[in-house]
């Protein structure tokens, strides 16, 4: 009898172990996207991009935002640590990225199901708070003016999964930005007609377009912004050096998601001949 009550007990707390490891395989650790991954890549700049197009008062300088994977690099690292805190190398000139001064910071803490979308205008909805004339916040607004910072040019973002935080289901998401915003004193932007006051003549959803791209080995060029309908232009191999004066405008390409380049039927830029330029102008790293 004893013996027999033994082994009830036993296969009690053996039961109890197996259904409490079941019971942790079958929550399963919410997924996060991959700072690899086109679709979120996309929302991120997009979803930057179409509010800052939209700020009232309007802006005469507000730069259009390109995607920077070393800045994404950057805000996966320091999430996976689950610290709702700024990252410490931000307190540091190139402390952060080799290559860049004093980056900016956004972040969020919160369920892991939100968008980043939704994230992105969470921060941009602080404007309430913001009284352009004063410069100056009735409440927290910061998150607001780092996203609508009009010299700020690259975005990076990530987000990871924080169980320890709030639950299984939390989420840790930064965005680092440069130039950096926020600075002393200064407003976001410049008040005025939208793109009065862009270095170019041109003017993108309301933005001021940075047209950066780079020349291959095989004259083909990589567009990294603005999402204009081409991803490669396909140069004459004699265009090897920048004529400031002298733009052209080249037949182009369009790299189809096949990777097999599919001609245009028009040309999406006038471009100066050189291997690094900007819509008709030199540019050098």
């Amino acid at each position: 009898m004893v013996l027999m009550k033994k082994l009830n007990c036993f296969w009690t707390v053996g039961l109890c172990l197996v259904a409490s490891k079941l019971s942790k395989a079958l929550v399963k650790t919410p997924r996060v996207p991959s700072i690899y991954d086109s679709k979120f890549i996309q929302e991120v700049v997009n979803s930057h991009n179409e509010l800052r197009s939209k700020v009232n008062p309007s802006a005469a300088n507000m730069n259009y935002l390109i995607w920077e994977k070393d800045f994404a690099k950057l805000a996966k690292a320091w999430s996976k640590n689950c610290k709702y805190s700024h990252n410490p190398c931000l307190s540091r000139r190139y402390g952060c990225v080799e290559g860049y001064d004093f980056l900016g910071e956004n972040m969020y803490l919160g369920k892991i199901e939100v968008t980043p979308k939704e994230i992105i205008s969470f921060w941009y909805n602080e404007s309430q708070y913001y009284n352009f004339e004063t410069m100056t916040c009735s409440r927290a607004c910061g998150h607001y003016t780092q996203v609508v910072w009009a010299n700020s040019l690259k975005v990076g973002c990530a987000l990871s999964n924080c169980p320890n935080l709030m639950g299984t289901s939390t989420a840790l998401f930064f965005c680092n930005y440069s130039p950096r915003g926020n600075e002393n004193n200064s407003s976001p932007y410049i008040k005025g007609e939208s793109c009065s006051k862009c270095t170019t003549n041109d003017c993108f959803n309301n933005l001021c377009p940075s047209y950066l791209y780079t020349i291959q080995s095989d004259y083909s060029i990589s567009l990294h912004s603005p999402p204009h309908p081409c991803q490669t232009i396909l140069i004459p191999t004699t265009s090897s050096h920048c004529a400031a004066n002298n733009p052209l405008q080249f037949p182009t390409l369009r790299l189809l998601s096949t990777g097999i380049a599919d001609m245009n039927s028009h040309a999406c830029f006038i471009l100066a001949q050189g291997s690094k330029c900007i819509v008709g102008k030199p540019w050098t790293q």
